[in-house]
């Protein structure tokens, strides 16, 4: 089957003089292989939708919502037959029915088109199909067998096998069109033939095909009708569509029955002259839309509500550039999306017929409300404190709207647009405004916050900061409105979003808070009085060179003695691409590593600092040591050992000379031996034995060299034990 041919287009529409407003229609499609047409549409699950006619044969398409084609199918062309209904089972696949080669058939199919099966129920025809609540299904139809018709009810299981068949006498060439599961049973829509005219009939029976009920239409209006659309109304009722011989033309209508088939009300739209069998959708909160083609050769809608009264009708004519003229629709329904979708027949010049689709539009037919204020539901406010609130609204059939204010759920007033209201409790108040046509409604509400107290300004006033390490940021409330009574109270707190550590920062109006380490942190300001309390949050991302150091603490308290090491790690870890600079006091230490191991022999106050740069920015940190005293000092020091050999030097660099210090783990033989910056040793290479513990001795005493001989520069130290090896950089600078 060659594909469909989409149109985008706005239908031309002829109006009746009632009309107020209609759907406006989007696409529609024109089925471009020989003779034929659509005779049934279903609104897919997933938001597709598939129809089913005939093509010299029965075919079958699926569509997207948007009208572009997915995929069609003709089922064994040139074999004669005509589809009539199809529906999408739960699992995805399509079942299909109708007649092929004059007899009583089903198709299923998969999603995609494939033909899984064909079963055929004898001679006669399937006019309608329904998948039952238990995985079943049940198709009805008529059968010419034994001479004479009948009306027919099967129930199959999910490959064709037949569960049930039931046949039904009811007059002349009777017939079922329609058919909807209920419970307990089943509710069938029929027609009969007898003397010239279609009657109608509707029964009830169990799924064994026992009859509950029946009812006859031969009064009114309705005595010479049939009806050919059935759907359930949502109150446990059903409507009919017809079309209707009076006098003459056949005529457009509907009735309403209640769940034992007796008549609600009936209306007949006598202006509405047909001649194709019409299709008929529920609309929730609205109403019923029906479908249908006029003797003047245009395919039509109309749309009642709940009662019976006309809301809109409209008539679509073709394009002026379409090679197809859409004259009948058969089907209609209702997709997840709140559009209409139709689908019928169209004509070309030569009066060739054609399978036709359209979107009828959206059916949302409740007010329009376009201008509301304050624009922005969720409101806060202090106690005591008016608000004005204002609506404006519109009726898309061009009818009145009214107007309808609640607050806290209690009606406050009826018909203006506006409504000023006083809170004069605490918590959320809810202000709603409800718009109402004669047909649907439409609400709006704020949710009103009423507070005794209110935060109108904080500093920072941006909540994303970005800083770099080590920086003190305040944070503050600065403008606060708050009723009579007692004081508020703050509290603010730290929260390191990288691994959730918490500390409380503050307890004033404003806090200075100080960034030491890289990383995300949250700070958060509460404001509080009584029972009501209002938080702000700061998130604050810390950058640096720096991504961590060692020790933690900045402030250090340790013995005489003691070996501190000092490590920073750097954000960019590449080799070469981070330089150190580290100070004892106000003297540079030398060494351009990450890394510093310091001997504290001497009791005070020490800055420890590094200078940390790379291609992009810089960092220094510092820590404050205080070394208390020992008593006895000694090379042991109470029993206290180094736990790895060290060497340090201060001053480093130096002009004169330097005290080198020595901690050793172990006693044990040490060599000492100083080179210079091409390798070579400078004075004599030191053996001695060591106690374990920490030694101070002079450079020159360390290693026989007159350092007021050396020249300035660079110059290494090696001290070697057993256990290690350590070399410290060591600067002359004269």
């Amino acid at each position: 089957m060659k594909s469909l041919t989409k149109l985008i287009f706005l239908a031309g529409l002829i109006l009746a003089p009632v009309l107020n407003a209609q759907p406006v229609s989007g696409w529609k499609h024109y089925y471009p292989n020989g003779g034929g047409g659509f005779n049934d549409l279903y609104a897919c699950a997933g938001g597709d939708l598939v129809m089913c006619g005939y093509n010299e044969g029965p075919c079958l398409a699926r569509l997207s919502r948007e009208g572009d084609e997915v995929w069609s199918v003709n089922v064994e062309n040139g074999m004669g037959g005509i589809a009539l209904t199809i529906i999408e089972a739960d699992n995805g696949d399509l079942m299909m029915g109708g007649q092929f080669s004059n007899e009583f058939t089903v198709f299923r199919f998969r999603a995609n088109g494939q033909q899984i099966w064909r079963r055929s129920y004898g001679t006669g025809c399937c006019n309608a199909i329904i998948e039952l609540k238990g995985g079943n299904f049940a198709i009805a139809g008529f059968s010419p067998e034994l001479a004479r018709s009948r009306a027919r009810l099967i129930i199959i299981d999910g490959d064709g096998g037949q569960v049930m068949l039931r046949d039904y006498e009811h007059g002349r060439m009777p017939q079922f069109w329609c058919l909807r599961e209920v419970d307990n049973g089943l509710v069938l829509l029929g027609n009969t033939y007898s003397g010239g005219l279609y009657r109608s009939w509707l029964t009830k029976v169990d799924f064994e095909g026992n009859p509950d009920w029946t009812v006859d239409y031969n009064q009114d209006f309705i005595h010479a009708s049939s009806w050919n659309a059935l759907v359930t109304t949502g109150d446990g009722g059903y409507l009919l569509q017809m079309f209707t011989l009076q006098n003459g033309p056949w005529l457009n209508g509907f009735m309403k029955v209640d769940n034992r088939g007796q008549v609600v009300w009936t209306a007949p739209f006598r202006d509405l002259t047909i001649y194709a069998a019409p299709g008929v959708v529920h609309v929730p909160d609205v109403g019923f839309i029906g479908v249908m083609g006029l003797q003047s050769g245009l395919p039509a809608a109309i749309c009642i509500d709940n009662e019976g009264h006309e809301q809109w009708r409209a008539t679509y004519r073709a394009d002026r550039n379409d090679d197809f003229t859409p004259s009948i629709l058969r089907s209609v329904v209702l997709g997840a999306d709140g559009h209409a979708y139709a689908a019928g027949d169209a004509v070309n010049a030569n009066g060739s017929p054609r399978g036709f689709v359209m979107c009828l539009g959206g059916v949302d037919w409740s007010p329009e409300i376009f201008r509301w204020s304050p624009l922005d539901t969720m409101q806060t406010v202090l106690l005591g404190d008016s608000m004005t609130f204002s609506v404006v609204a519109s009726d898309p059939f061009g009818g009145g709207v009214r107007y309808e204010w609640f607050v806290a759920d209690t009606a406050t007033g009826v018909g203006d647009t506006t409504i000023t209201v006083t809170f004069d409790s605490l918590g959320v108040i809810p202000v709603m405004c409800r718009v109402s046509t004669n047909r649907a409604s439409r609400t709006i509400t704020w949710h009103v916050r009423v507070a005794d107290l209110l935060i109108f300004g904080y500093s920072p006033d941006s909540l994303s900061l970005a800083i770099q390490r080590g920086c003190t940021v305040q944070f503050s409330f600065d403008s606060i409105r708050v009723i009579e009574g007692e004081e508020e109270n703050y509290a603010w707190t730290k929260t390191n979003l990288d691994n959730f550590e918490r500390e409380d920062v503050g307890l004033d109006s404003s806090i200075a808070v100080s960034f030491p380490r890289v990383g995300s942190y949250a700070v958060e300001g509460v404001v509080s009085r009584g029972e009501t309390a209002f938080s702000v949050v700061w998130n604050v991302a810390v950058r640096s060179c720096i991504l961590d150091y060692f020790p933690v603490e900045n402030i250090l308290t340790v013995p005489q003695d003691s070996i501190v090491s000092f490590e920073v790690l750097p954000f960019n870890n590449e080799p070469g691409m981070t330089n150190y600079r580290w100070s004892y006091g106000d003297e540079e230490m030398g060494g351009d590593t990450s890394r510093t191991d310091i001997i504290f022999t001497e009791p005070g106050e020490f800055d420890i600092g590094v200078l940390v740069n790379d291609d992009f920015s810089s960092d220094t940190l510092h820590w404050q040591v205080t070394v208390t005293p020992v008593n006895g000092i000694s090379s042991r020091t109470d029993g206290r050992l180094p736990c790895a050999l060290a060497v340090s030097s201060s001053p480093n660099p130096f002009n004169a000379t330097t005290t080198v210090k020595i901690a050793m783990p172990l006693d044990g033989e040490v060599s000492i031996a100083l080179f210079d910056v091409r390798g070579r040793q400078v004075g004599h290479t030191l053996q001695t034995r060591l106690a374990a513990g920490f030694h101070r001795r002079e450079l020159g005493g360390l290693t026989s060299v007159n350092v007021g001989g050396l020249d300035s520069g660079i110059y290494f130290l090696k001290v070697k034990s057993i256990e290690a090896s350590v070399v410290k950089k060591l600067v002359l600078n004269r």
